[in-house]
């Protein structure tokens, strides 16, 4: 009688072949541009005089919303001039806190 042999286990050099396969690259689901458009919400009762000067930032969007609902980048980029590193996630802030509102659309 002839033995049999089982099925080998996959050798070492086998496995590194698979695994330096090369694969499909991913790609990064594409982000869409927040269309979203905001206006004033609650009333802000703003501290004037701070050091990171809120109150400047908040007139501006507040003049600006006054005019119409605006995008983020746009209420963000009033602020610049104010407070650059600060600008976004202030207007994310207000957001936040409910003193900017998205508008039904």
């Amino acid at each position: 009688m002839a033995k049999s042999r089982k099925s080998a286990a996959p050798t070492l050099g086998a496995e590194l072949a698979q695994a330096t396969e090369v694969a499909a690259p991913v790609t990064a689901p594409e982000q869409k541009a927040d269309s979203t458009l905001y206006v004033v919400g609650k009333k802000y009762r703003v501290k004037a005089n701070t050091k990171h000067a809120h109150d400047q930032h908040w007139d501006a969007i507040a003049k600006a919303c006054a005019n119409g609902p605006q995008p983020l980048a746009d209420l963000a980029a009033l602020g610049i001039p104010v407070h650059a590193t600060n600008a976004v996630p202030y207007v994310r802030y207000c957001i936040r806190r409910g003193w900017l509102v998205p508008t039904a659309q």
